[in-house]
């Protein structure tokens, strides 16, 4: 019987360290702006909490196996009848976090390197001196293992700059000054980073559905190919049909290339023509791409509403469906 126990409390030691992880967790702030509380693991296993004007959404975000969306209610954000459901993501990345780059940073700026503390870990302050603007950028060495864990999958978590600056860290902080007003922006800050040791591993919330990938991406991805199938139909007839505005500097186009061609008195080889002189293709690829917009800002509500009616019915026929 004292063997026994030994080996009960032997296995549920065994049991509770298996589970344990080093955990990161930190807030990202955008402009002064909450954007995201996300926490790593050592593992790659991810959690994101997503804020709108610094209010929590109702969804969050997990990276486990792959991107899931998970909520004790998904009718706020998807308007589906399911609760304490997780759904893999379908086309959206969970973390992303964008720094454009200008221009050719290696070539065209100067760059260093010095010693700094962030949040009482020791940190690197990389300055860049560029033709148009400075650029800072803090990362703690320490955890660069953590921002590759996080950029995993479709995630972005400043992969295009770290891959151009070879940044080895986590980044924590971008300070961006234009050099024509001297101008100091906190472009992204890292808040409240700490890391958890032997805490426990992330995982997907308990007793929450769990809705497989197969068959739910597939029947999404039908969804979308019908709704877009549908949307290009549309946007050829319309495109055909041309507005009153359109026609009418269609028609002043036409007007200036008679006068341009006198000896050219077939309409269809005229425009042919004028397409491929520069002056008025220009002119030309300007009214139509106009036609083109208000075309497109007619049928995107259009395609985003059949989508989201669509993902909803799905969504609600899988998530009661064990």
């Amino acid at each position: 019987m004292f063997h026994k126990c030994l080996v009960l409390i032997f296995l549920s030691c065994a049991f509770n360290v298996g589970f344990a992880a080093d955990v990161l967790e930190f807030q990202s702030w955008v402009h002064g702006q909450k954007m995201m509380d996300i926490s790593v693991d050592d593992a790659g296993k991810i959690k994101g909490l997503l804020y709108k004007n610094g209010t929590e959404l109702h969804s969050k975000y997990y990276y486990v196996d792959r991107d899931y969306t998970c909520a004790e209610s998904l009718e706020p954000d998807f308007a589906a009848k399911c609760t304490n459901t997780c759904f893999p993501s379908y086309n959206q990345k969970g973390i992303e976090f964008f720094f454009n780059v200008e221009g050719d940073l290696l070539n065209t700026c100067a760059s260093k390197m010095s010693d700094t503390q962030y949040q009482g870990y020791t940190a690197k302050l990389q300055e860049i001196d560029c033709p148009q603007a400075t650029i800072q950028i803090t990362q703690v060495p320490e955890f660069g293992k953590y921002q590759g864990l996080i950029n995993q999958g479709s995630n972005h978590y400043f992969k295009n700059i770290s891959k151009i600056l070879n940044i080895d860290g986590l980044i924590t902080k971008f300070i961006v000054t234009k050099k024509e007003t001297s101008q100091s922006v906190l472009f992204y800050e890292v808040m409240a980073l700490k890391l958890n040791k032997n805490a426990k591993a992330i995982e997907l919330p308990k007793n929450y559905v769990v809705i497989k990938a197969d068959p739910f991406l597939p029947r999404l991805a039908a969804l979308e190919a019908q709704v877009r199938k549908e949307a290009d139909h549309k946007f050829a007839v319309l495109y055909q049909e041309e507005d009153s505005e359109t026609k009418l500097k269609m028609l002043a186009i036409k007007n200036e290339c008679k006068t341009r061609f006198p000896a050219q008195s077939d309409e269809t080889i005229l425009m042919e023509i004028c397409r491929q002189d520069p002056k008025t293709k220009v002119q030309i690829d300007e009214v139509m791409g106009s036609w083109q917009d208000k075309i497109r800002s007619q049928i995107n509500p259009e395609v985003q509403s059949k989508f989201a009616k669509g993902t909803q019915k799905l969504l609600e026929e899988f998530c009661k469906t064990k």
